[in-house]
């Protein structure tokens, strides 16, 4: 049994280490840690590539990749210390859609997926998912 990574997956990763090479320097990094915030024109770019929304599916407005290709970016976004709120959000996204009822996935799952909505997931109940 092979368990690496399919060429698709190893594409996405290649594109997302070049990509976040050029735009995620340590200079940006740096200028976002210390005015407390994210990188909002990188965050954008990443929302235009269907980032956020990478492992739900096409119907609510994601890419309908997997949790594989979500880990492969995640990891990468990792390694660049992307000053993005990629990690909430896609969790927010992949929980909603999961366990969510058809209301909260249709009030919040697009939005959620296309990153025009942050989002965090927290512990405690079935009403923990808090889009932003």
């Amino acid at each position: 049994m092979n368990f690496d990574l399919s060429q698709d997956q190893h594409d996405i990763k290649r594109t997302a280490r070049d990509l976040l090479t050029a735009r995620s320097g340590f200079d940006r990094v740096r200028a976002a840690a210390e005015g407390g915030g994210e990188d909002a024109a990188l965050w954008s770019e990443l929302c235009e590539l269907g980032w956020p929304g990478i492992a739900v599916s096409e119907e609510h407005g994601g890419s309908g990749l997997g949790m594989v290709e979500l880990a492969v970016i995640t990891e990468e976004l990792g390694f660049a210390c992307a000053p993005v709120p990629f990690l909430g959000t896609a969790l927010a996204a992949t929980v909603l859609e999961a366990a969510g009822t058809s209301e909260q996935q249709e009030q919040w799952l697009e939005s959620l997926a296309t990153g025009r909505r942050a989002g965090a997931v927290a512990s405690g109940s079935r009403d923990a998912v808090v889009p932003g």
